[in-house]
């Protein structure tokens, strides 16, 4: 088995750069920039990595600046946590469990039933405001077990 890396890699491709870490991915791209993964819920993380891409491609180029993105110490003051991503609980159907990220266990404050798991998704059995039954994927590292 192949051990993986917590450092950072770069994937450069034609029309965008990605910065991939243990938590998620950061494109840029002449067109804006994303995040993927548990990144776009560690707060201040995307900010932090599109405002550092943007002063200093204004000095050098966007390829330099994701480039510096490689430091290890960069990286922890702009996002700190960026190599500790969330590790998921294991659901099996029947699970009773609830929300533990903060943009949904606000909204969604009760317990619900696992339904299924798929990858890296588990969907749950929730009620709608027409009082209908819907099965909704949500990711795992989102929930924990009730």
């Amino acid at each position: 088995m192949a051990k993986k890396t917590t450092f950072p890699k770069l994937n450069i491709q034609r029309n965008y750069i990605t910065l991939k870490l243990p938590v998620g991915n950061f494109t840029t791209s002449y067109g804006g920039a994303k995040a993927s993964g548990q990144l776009v819920e560690m707060k201040g993380a995307f900010e932090a990595l599109d405002k550092y891409v943007q002063t200093q491609s204004k000095k050098s180029t966007i390829g330099e600046a994701m480039n510096d993105l490689l430091n290890p110490t960069l990286l922890n003051k702009l996002v700190p946590g960026w190599n500790n991503p969330i590790i998921a609980d294991n659901f099996t159907q029947g699970d009773s469990v609830k929300f533990i990220s903060p943009a949904f266990a606000k909204r969604y404050p009760s317990t619900y039933e696992v339904v299924k798991t798929a990858k890296k998704n588990v969907y749950l059995k929730m009620i709608n405001k027409k009082g209908v039954v819907e099965h909704v994927g949500v990711p795992n590292t989102t929930i924990t077990k009730a």
